[in-house]
């Protein structure tokens, strides 16, 4: 019994964060989907970001629990990878678009964010599944497995994009200050 009790807290646990993170996923592309008419619109993107800003920051932020599943082998994930995969995301919310206005206003904040969303919702999905079952749904394993075909370039597009946009201003920030004199210089002439 005392073996048991462990298996299924570990299990409860991953269901509920599974479920929860597919969740947010699907609040977030919920919000993306209901801003499409607007996307050609000049004050688009803003208004998206307005409304999406807390729930991507929060859906996000959250995966780096997928690093502490990992490290404390909870999962079969490897350390490194998804510290990689994780981080790269991290950098992308806390490090590109929340500080950047004009990556915020830019039309690749649609393409980043409902690339990441329909990739996350079956993917989140999936693994809660498997937690309850041993067996995913045929449809789930397919879109989970399938989606990345379509979904990797055109959220690495976003990605780029957003970064692009936002290099204007953080080229003009004070946490340019922190290196070596002469670095982005040396970076860009290379």
């Amino acid at each position: 019994v005392t073996s048991i009790i462990p298996t299924m807290l570990q299990r409860t646990y991953f269901v509920l964060f599974n479920l929860i993170s597919a969740l947010g996923w699907a609040y977030c592309w919920f919000i993306v989907v209901t801003h499409l008419h607007e996307f050609s619109e000049p004050k688009g993107a803003e208004n998206l970001w307005a409304e999406l800003r807390d729930p991507l920051v929060y859906t996000q932020t959250m995966a780096l629990m997928e690093i502490v599943h990992s490290a404390l082998g909870m999962t079969k994930s490897p350390v490194v990878q998804t510290t990689i995969q994780v981080f790269s995301r991290i950098l992308l919310v806390w490090g590109v678009t929340l500080p950047s206005q004009s990556a915020q206003k830019h039309w690749s904040l649609y393409l980043m964010a409902l690339s990441w969303a329909t990739t996350e919702i079956p993917r989140y999905l999936f693994y809660a599944t498997k937690q309850v079952s041993k067996k995913a749904p045929s449809m789930l394993f397919h879109l989970r497995y399938s989606l990345f075909y379509i979904l990797y370039p055109t959220g690495i597009s976003g990605e780029v994009l957003q970064i692009w946009t936002s290099l204007p201003s953080q080229l003009t920030t004070e946490w340019l200050t922190l290196l070596p004199t002469g670095f982005p210089d040396t970076c860009i002439s290379v």
